[in-house]
Parts: structure tokens; C-alpha cells; sequence
């Protein structure tokens, strides 16, 4: 990641490939995406991401990240839909919603966005014990307000 960001792409190259001889690492294949996309290989980057989706569907945490991707390039059908069966797979992770709910606001996708806040309201209570006034929950009914004064205009 180091040698990404510091755009030294034919170390991080080599060395992720190191990595992926040990076996699949479905990050490291996601990794080799942001490579191409660097490099200005669009179309090579976006075969990167979906191998590493494909070849460890289990992995939320790359499954998210690749979503990530899809959005900064405008691919949000993609990432929604990532985003949905990354939480789906496992519903105790809450960062999906957060990223769905966000990405919604900005598509001006507010009743989508609520949805998104509401399910998040939902899971802080049931799996995360939240207490009525706690932050958190502050924070999601704020939002939904917000969202709700934006559908009203």
C-alpha cells in the first residue's frame, strides 16, 4: 500500500506478486487493480477487482473495498450492489450501510439513504446494544431528519 501511495508501482508490483505466489489473497489481487488504475489501464483494473471479488467471495473486507472503487469511478450500480451483499454475507458489519446510506445521499437517492439509516438505527439496537440516546443513534435520526427536510423541498 506504501509503494502504491508513494507511486512506486513496479516495487509494489513485484512484491504483491511475492505475496499472492503464497497462495490467493483476494486484497493483493485488489491491490494489482489500483495498479492498473494508476497506470491509466482502466479496463484492466476493473478485471483486477472483479477476480478479486470472484475469487474470495467470503472476504467482506475486499468485497468493500473494490465497491469503493467501483464508486470513485462512477460505477455505482456496481457498488450497491457490492455494498448489499457484502452486509448481507455478514449483517453484524455495519460499514456497508454506511457506505450505502452515504453514497445515496450524494445520488440524491434520499428515501433510498433513510432506508439505509434506518436498517443501521435497527442493527446498533439489536446487535450492538445501543442505548436510546446513545450517539450513534443520535447521529442516524439527525441524518434521517436532514434527509427527510431535503425530500420536502
Amino acid at each position: 500500500e506504501n509503494c502504491i501511495a508513494g507511486h512506486c508501482l513496479d516495487k509494489a508490483k513485484k512484491t504483491i506478486k511475492q505475496g499472492l505466489s503464497l497462495g490467493i489473497n483476494s486484497y493483493l489481487t485488489a491491490l494489482l487493480g489500483d495498479i492498473e488504475h494508476i497506470r491509466g489501464n482502466v479496463d484492466g483494473a476493473i478485471a483486477l477487482w472483479d477476480k478479486a471479488v470472484t475469487e474470495e467471495p467470503e472476504r467482506t473486507d475486499t468485497i468493500e473495498y473494490v465497491a469503493e472503487k467501483y464508486a470513485s469511478l462512477g460505477m455505482y450500480d456496481k457498488s450497491i450492489y457490492l455494498w448489499d451483499a457484502a452486509y448481507k454475507q455478514n449483517p453484524r458489519i455495519l460499514s456497508p450501510l454506511y457506505s450505502l446510506a452515504f453514497l445515496y445521499n450524494d445520488l440524491g437517492r434520499y428515501a433510498d439513504a433513510i432506508k439505509q439509516w434506518e436498517e443501521i438505527i435497527l442493527r446498533l439496537k439489536e446487535d450492538w446494544n445501543h442505548e436510546e440516546n446513545s450517539d450513534g443513534l443520535q447521529w442516524a435520526r439527525d441524518t434521517i431528519r436532514q434527509l427527510k427536510e431535503k425530500m420536502a423541498i
